[in-house]
């Protein structure tokens, strides 16, 4: 009997150092993806900084065009109607 108990202690030493090993490598792997997964936001940080910054220009350029084309349209409705008032 003791010679069945002793295999069987051997197994369970066996099996735990085997999920011991398993547990280690998977901690590991998530460990890698995480890092992997910082890295990528890092970059897309980066990616939606820029867009942004692009976004405020695009912005600026259209506000100041639209208020050359109110002055445009100002000075044209005001040389109409002064025309007009002249006449």
């Amino acid at each position: 009997m003791a010679d069945a108990d002793d295999i069987l202690l051997e197994m369970l030493k066996g099996l735990k150092h085997d999920v011991s090993v398993i547990r280690d490598n998977h901690l590991a792997h998530i460990g890698e993806d995480i890092q992997s997964i910082k890295a990528e936001q890092v970059a897309q940080r980066t990616d939606i900084d820029e867009l942004m910054a692009f976004k405020s220009e695009i912005a600026d350029c259209i506000k100041s065009a639209a208020n050359r084309l109110l002055a445009g349209i100002a000075g044209i409705a005001g040389a109409v109607l002064g025309g007009t008032t002249l006449l």
